[in-house]
């Protein structure tokens, strides 16, 4: 097995980017960019390539993706205990944050929509949810946490949405 090429952008050591992908003879396909004068690039300096190739920032290319990131914050929102219970995770890289749909409407980008969770934070939020609308009655148990939830974030005019999709579900 042949060994990971360096990243031939000036000034870069990292190894460069696997595609995923394989060529005829199985061998492993690493990216190639015209950054690096055809030469091999890791996954970051592809990024920024591309990103100066549309003139704006690299933070700004990669929220083009997902449209909902540039509104994550830097720690978890449920330090406030929003959620019934104060989260502590100490937040060590970004990844380690989500942001949350409040009304948990995927297609509603409007700022007033998200929160920022940790994973744990938000597989719970998701988990109320998820038990909210599992039965068809109500579970009052669910709906008083995220009703408190809702009215801590200062959001709670979006409970009646959440209301109105289970209505709309069982009723």
């Amino acid at each position: 097995m042949k060994k990971r090429p360096k990243c031939q952008v000036p000034g870069c050591n990292r190894g460069a980017h696997n595609t995923g992908s394989k060529l005829v003879d199985g061998t492993i396909r690493w990216r190639k960019s015209k950054g690096a004068n055809g030469g091999y690039v890791c996954q970051k300096c592809h990024r920024i390539y591309h990103a100066t190739q549309k003139g704006i920032s690299l933070t700004d290319w990669e929220n083009g993706f997902h449209p909902y990131r540039k509104y994550r914050k830097e720690y978890c929102e449920n330090k406030d205990a929003r959620l019934g219970f104060k989260c502590t995770a100490k937040i060590i890289w970004e990844g380690m944050l989500a942001v949350d749909h409040i009304d948990e409407n995927n297609n509603n980008n409007n700022l007033k929509n998200h929160q920022t969770f940790c994973h744990n934070c938000h597989a719970y939020k998701t988990n109320l949810i998820r038990k909210l609308y599992a039965n068809n009655e109500l579970d009052t148990s669910v709906w008083k946490k995220l009703k408190y939830m809702l009215r801590l974030s200062g959001k709670d005019t979006v409970n009646r949405n959440i209301l109105k999709r289970w209505k709309e579900k069982y009723a």
